[in-house]
């Protein structure tokens, strides 16, 4: 999932860019990442590449051997 305070994003294209700002939090199994803004980047309808930024964007996820990640 994602949420954000806010959104530009034009879903109708299949290769656009859609901005998230706000408290941005993506969570996904595992996977949690909270940051100020997202700049979601998609092509043919799939994501190909995130760029997460914010004072501390952090990226938190349990790996596959239990361990846990964390970046900020």
């Amino acid at each position: 999932t994602l949420d954000s305070d806010a959104s530009d994003c034009n879903q109708a294209e299949a290769d656009s860019r859609c901005v998230f700002s706000g408290n941005v939090v993506i969570t996904q199994g595992t996977l949690d990442i909270r940051a100020d803004r997202a700049d979601i980047h998609q092509r043919g309808g799939e994501v190909v590449r995130a760029v997460l930024t914010g004072k501390q964007a952090l990226l938190k996820q349990q790996m596959d051997d239990g361990s846990p990640m964390t970046a900020k």
